[in-house]
C-alpha cells in the first residue's frame, strides 16, 4: 500500500488541496486522510472512489501498479520475521518491517493465532506458536 499512499499523497499535493479540505469533500476526517496517506490505514471502496472525485484522477492513478494483497503471502511474511529475532514483536514493528498497513497485518496475526500458527503474550507482542514435537513412531 506504499504506492497507493504516495500516489494518494501525490494527487493531492497537485491538486493544491490540504488534507483538512481533502478530508472534507470526501466526508471523513482530517485524520483519516492522514492515515490513509502514511499507510497506516486502508481505504474502503467508497472512501476511494471519494477520494478519486474529489481529487478530479481516476481510480487508477491512486491504485496503478498494485497487485491485490493475498492472506497466504502475508501470513509467510509474518512467519519469516516472527522467526528472526528475540521471536517476540509487536504488530507495528511487523508492519513496518513487511512495510504493510499495521490494520492488515493485525487482522492476519490474529488468524495466524485462532490457527495455532503465532501467539501473543501478556503485553501484546507476538511470537510463532511452539510447533508440537514430530514422534518417529506410534506407542508400543
Amino acid at each position: 500500500m506504499a504506492g497507493f499512499s504516495k500516489n494518494l499523497a501525490l494527487s493531492r499535493a497537485k491538486s493544491g488541496l490540504t488534507q483538512r479540505r481533502l478530508a472534507a469533500r470526501c466526508f471523513i476526517s482530517e485524520s483519516h486522510v492522514a492515515a490513509l496517506e502514511s499507510g497506516e490505514s486502508l481505504p474502503s471502496f467508497l472512501v476511494l472512489l471519494g477520494l478519486s472525485r474529489a481529487l478530479g484522477v481516476p481510480v487508477e492513478a491512486l491504485t496503478d501498479g498494485l497487485a491485490p494483497m493475498t492472506r497466504e503471502a502475508t501470513r509467510g511474511q509474518l512467519r519469516v520475521l516472527l522467526a528472526k529475532g528475540s521471536g517476540l514483536h509487536s504488530s507495528g514493528q511487523l508492519a513496518e518491517a513487511s512495510r504493510l498497513p499495521a490494520s492488515y497485518v493485525n487482522t492476519t496475526l490474529h488468524h495466524m493465532r485462532a490457527y495455532g500458527e503465532s501467539t501473543m503474550n501478556e503485553s501484546g507482542d507476538w511470537a510463532l506458536a511452539p510447533q508440537p514435537p514430530t514422534s518417529g513412531g506410534g506407542k508400543r
